[in-house]
């Protein structure tokens, strides 16, 4: 399953750019689709992207229970997947619209994924939003098509996230600054972080095999951000969960890899954060940079 869940594309990468065009030429642009993605980025623009991902998981976890208990799996498909809340809409929109909020001055800082937009009561913020939900919908269905072979709501994620800073922020793609930036992580909290990632690794590859569902961990990760919203201090996780639910049946339900994929993606997605969130004024997501990178990952060498 994708980083929010969505099918993750296997295979073999298509070479060359005539068929990325063609690819791009086969998305069906069936209007009802259209409409139901540019209104699910004005919801998450809104709204805010991250208690439009909060309600990611949760619908997650809905999902998960409906699919386990009646064999059916639309409400992850339709809707923590689909339109309402897929992260290559909702989330990616909301990201989006606040970058330009900052831009126009709506908002103190672009990189504000927590307020609800809809307190600027502008227009065209929410316009914004609508408009990235279609442009996540696109980029992630002609990756699809292209059959890459990552997790392609995350990468539209990132690549939604570089868009909208290119559009509208000041700083650049990688933040400008007077003092060299730290990549690596911190090494006071090293030790700590990679026990935390490394055991959540394992449990959700645990529960993922329990349940038969990939995603069960990540949904419990994306919901436990409602209390990071509410201003304490809870870990970012659902970029360890994730990947290491993916690991772990990649290799014939091993857990041991559900572990390590889970410290790598701690690794990579703090080394994402510091890389591209540093002394910028919009926000591409470092979780959804882990994600990616981590399933690319899986898909070759498995």
């Amino acid at each position: 399953m994708g980083a929010a869940g969505g099918e993750v594309w296997g295979g073999t990468r298509v070479p060359g750019h005539q068929n990325l065009v063609k690819a791009v030429n086969q998305v069906r642009l069936d209007p009802s689709v259209i409409l139901a993605v540019f209104g699910g980025g004005v919801f998450g623009a809104a709204i805010g992207a991250l208690p439009a991902f909060i309600f990611t998981g949760v619908m997650v976890l809905v999902g998960v229970a409906v699919s386990v208990a009646a064999g059916k799996p639309v409400v992850l498909d339709a809707v923590a997947f689909g339109p309402y809340f897929s992260p290559n809409i909702s989330f990616a929109a909301g990201v989006a619209a606040a970058a330009y909020a900052g831009r126009i001055g709506a908002l103190p800082s672009g990189a504000d994924i927590k307020t609800p937009l809809i307190k600027t009561k502008s227009f065209t913020v929410l316009l914004v939003g609508g408009l990235f939900g279609v442009i996540g919908h696109l980029i992630t269905t002609a990756l699809n098509l292209w059959k890459f072979p990552s997790d392609n709501i995350a990468l539209t994620v990132v690549l939604s996230g570089c868009i909208a800073r290119l559009a509208f922020g000041k700083t650049g793609l990688f933040g400008k600054g007077d003092v060299p930036k730290r990549i690596l992580p911190a090494a006071e909290s090293l030790g700590a972080n990679l026990l935390l990632c490394a055991s959540l690794g394992f449990l959700s590859a645990y529960a993922s095999a329990a349940t038969g569902s990939p995603v069960v961990g990540f949904g419990i990760s994306a919901a436990s951000l409602m209390f990071a919203q509410m201003g304490f201090e809870m870990p970012v996780t659902h970029h360890v969960t994730l990947p290491a639910a993916v690991a772990a049946a990649a290799f014939g339900g091993n857990f041991w890899m559900g572990a390590l994929f889970g410290a790598l993606g701690y690794l990579v997605g703090d080394i994402g954060g510091n890389l591209l969130n540093k002394n910028v004024d919009s926000h591409i997501d470092p979780p959804a940079f882990a994600i990616c990178i981590l399933t690319l990952v899986v898909l070759l060498i498995t």
